[in-house]
């Protein structure tokens, strides 16, 4: 191994390990592997430097493979995301403070890592691997097997500031639906987010219009309220909430998804929330409470308020069959020897739904309107069969399935559209 490869090595190493700011973008196995096979090479230990070259190619491959695409500049792209996917103080203050703000705190720490991170990027890792005779087959190889088809660095402090500013360096900013897990987690990102819209939905046009008014006064930061949607189930409420996500995520809303057995949480998931740009709705789906349980107390603390004021950033919308979201017995009911404060605590229960000052009715759809439905659905999906057609194998399907619903209008399109592009023909 000649002085020179030693040389460029040691000088990758004390560059990455001088990063200030952005050495976030080496810890994960990419980096840690590239990382491993320099510090092999700037000591000289070309055995170890060969099997080390070995990872990184192993790394770099799986990296590409994870993102369905395989070229020679998988090295390059590689670093280019970490730089962009970097949670770092600089990273979120101009998320949180704008690029102005972030450059004055940060701008001379961001320019020393961005020429750091050029010489590991000018690296040419094809050259080492040949050196240390390792093979590198060209169809596959993640490394530039010719450095003049390289583009030149492409970052700057500005064009990084604007960036961060625009997509933002946490999860919270740049995903849009995220589940609530607890623990150190806390939230986990949702990716394939169920792709309903507003316009896909058919039906109950003047309750949903009362939720589309709330959330649109949320957006623009004037007073609005936590929503209840009751109703039948398959009438398409948890839908209403879910498109709500994919007409205004682009206008910063985010949807965080909280299990009921997680309400105890809710305070934690509000501090998560508090101060951010962005909108929340914790979305609770199909709430209910047996009379036995005690997670509504959290809930109504959240909705009622405490001495904590809820951020005006976030909000609770739930779904839920029932209109009265605690289960009432005959048992609750007050008797001659009941404690004498026995009827506040049922009436505490009955009034519970009270709290959320929207509450929305999807009711079951009578015929008219679960006809209206399908057949609207039909059109949607370009079906031009006609609207008697379509009315009586609707009321057939719901005879022969699970009653009249939005669900059930919607299944029976799907099993029409099948119908039509089959090359099967229909039997009687």
């Amino acid at each position: 191994m000649n002085d020179q490869i030693q040389a460029r090595a040691r000088a990758v190493i004390s560059a990455i390990d001088g990063l200030l700011l952005f050495s976030g973008v080496f810890d994960d196995p990419v980096g840690r592997a590239y990382r491993t096979v320099t510090v092999a090479l700037a000591e000289g230990d070309a055995g170890r430097a060969r099997l080390s070259y070995g990872a990184v190619f192993r790394a770099i491959t799986m990296w590409m493979l994870d993102r369905d695409v395989v070229h020679e500049r998988g090295f390059g792209a590689w670093i280019e995301s970490r730089v962009l996917d970097d949670a770092n103080p600089f990273s979120i203050a101009c998320e949180r403070l704008g690029a102005e703000a972030a450059k004055r705190s940060f701008g001379e720490a961001v320019a020393a890592d961005l020429e750091a991170l050029t010489i590991a990027w000018d690296l040419d890792i094809a050259a080492l691997g040949r050196a240390l005779g390792a093979a590198s087959p060209r169809g596959a190889a993640p490394f530039p097997t010719n450095r003049e088809t390289i583009p030149s660095w492409p970052f700057d402090v500005d064009s990084l500031s604007r960036h961060f500013v625009e997509r933002g360096a946490t999860d919270l900013a740049r995903w849009r639906a995220f589940r609530w897990v607890g623990g150190p987690r806390g939230v986990e990102p949702i990716v394939a987010i169920d792709p309903v819209r507003l316009s896909d939905l058919i039906g109950y046009d003047q309750e949903r219009a009362l939720v589309l008014t709330n959330t649109r006064h949320f957006l623009e930061g004037l007073p609005a309220n936590n929503v209840l949607i009751y109703g039948e189930r398959g009438t398409g409420k948890s839908s209403t909430v879910k498109a709500l996500l994919n007409e205004y995520g682009d206008r910063g809303l985010r949807l965080i998804e909280v299990p009921k057995a997680m309400l105890a949480d809710l305070s934690s998931i509000i501090a998560l929330t508090r101060d951010r740009r962005e909108r929340f709705i914790l979305f609770v789906d199909d709430l209910s409470f047996e009379d036995n349980e005690t997670h509504f107390k959290d809930l109504k603390a959240i909705l009622e308020g405490g001495v904590e004021a809820r951020p005006t950033n976030t909000l609770m919308y739930a779904t839920s069959n029932r209109r009265h979201l605690i289960a009432e017995r005959f048992s609750d009911r007050r008797g001659p020897t009941d404690d004498v404060h026995a009827g506040d605590t049922a009436q505490e229960k009955l009034s519970f739904s009270d709290r959320f000052g929207i509450a929305v009715t999807f009711a079951a759809p009578d015929q008219d309107r679960y006809c209206a439905i399908a057949i609207g659905l039909a059109r949607a999906r370009g079906i031009d069969f006609p609207d008697d057609q379509i009315r009586r194998r609707a009321i057939e399907w719901a005879a022969w399935q699970n009653g009249r619903s939005g669900r059930t209008a919607r299944q029976f399109v799907d099993h029409l559209a099948a119908e039509t592009m089959s090359v099967t023909p229909r039997g009687v």
